[in-house]
């Protein structure tokens, strides 16, 4: 399918323990089935090309690091933008939105949650502090992104074994450090909903999400009065599981 709505540029903000890398190859596809989109990635304080950093213990700190690096963006590609924000990421956006209004036209949120309209134990649910356990305790890169990989894909990752090859090498030759993870957590657990956001807002999610329930994205589309759609097999990492679908979302949306 090949979607043309209105030329824009995109951000693409990763969740927990993410960074750009793990989109692979979503901004390309991004870009060939959104004819006229420009893809930008950046990564969060502390990961990725950021990891030599210490991560924001809040939202807000995070929001004002990225703010501060797609400003240039901003003056060399101008506008208009949408943000595309996965799980953690999609707190860092919704904050962004909230305080910085006029930044984004667009907002997508893929699999996130928000204290003040979900319970805490939808926002992360309870099997995977023992999962968070086995990675804090990983013998090996390969060890930890196994781990990741089996709560966060339902399905890419079951039929494509070079994503695991391609995870485990990230975490190699780039790490992104536990306690800067650890920071990420907490500043995620803290963080609040805004009432309102002024961006067109829709909330996609994976209903097999074993990380954050589901339902959270119903939440989030009731306090926004925003569109909400579901795919019914993907996991967490839904951009990775099933990207054409996904990127198909965006473009209805966006064309309607």
């Amino acid at each position: 399918m090949s979607s043309t709505p209105p030329p824009m540029n995109w951000l693409l903000l990763r969740g927990l323990a993410r960074d750009q890398r793990h989109w692979m190859d979503f901004g390309k596809i991004f870009e060939e089935r959104l004819t006229g989109s420009r893809v930008f990635m950046l990564d969060m304080p502390g990961m990725g090309d950021q990891n030599k950093r210490s991560s924001p213990l809040t939202i807000p700190g995070i929001v004002d690091d990225l703010r501060h690096r797609w400003k240039q963006l901003d003056y060399d590609f101008g506008g208009p933008w949408g943000i595309l924000a996965v799980s953690l990421g999609g707190m860092v956006a919704m904050d962004w939105c909230d305080r910085y209004s006029y930044d984004f036209q667009r907002l997508v949120l893929v699999n996130s949650s928000g204290g003040g309209v979900s319970h805490p134990l939808r926002r992360l649910q309870p099997p995977m502090i023992a999962e968070f356990l086995k990675i804090a305790s990983a013998r090996s890169p390969r060890d930890k992104e196994r781990t990741i990989l089996g709560f966060n894909s339902n399905i890419r990752s079951a039929q494509d074994p070079s994503i695991e090859d391609a995870w485990a090498r990230f975490a190699e030759e780039s790490p992104n450090p536990l306690l800067n993870i650890a920071r990420q957590l907490i500043a995620g657990t803290q963080y609040r909903a805004p009432k309102a956001l002024r961006p067109r807002t829709l909330i996609i999610s994976a209903l097999q999400d074993h990380l954050t329930h589901a339902s959270c994205s119903w939440d989030l589309a009731r306090r926004f009065g925003a569109g909400v759609v579901f795919h019914d097999t993907a996991g967490h990492d839904l951009p990775m599981d099933a990207p054409e679908w996904l990127i198909d979302q965006v473009g209805f949306w966006m064309n309607n």
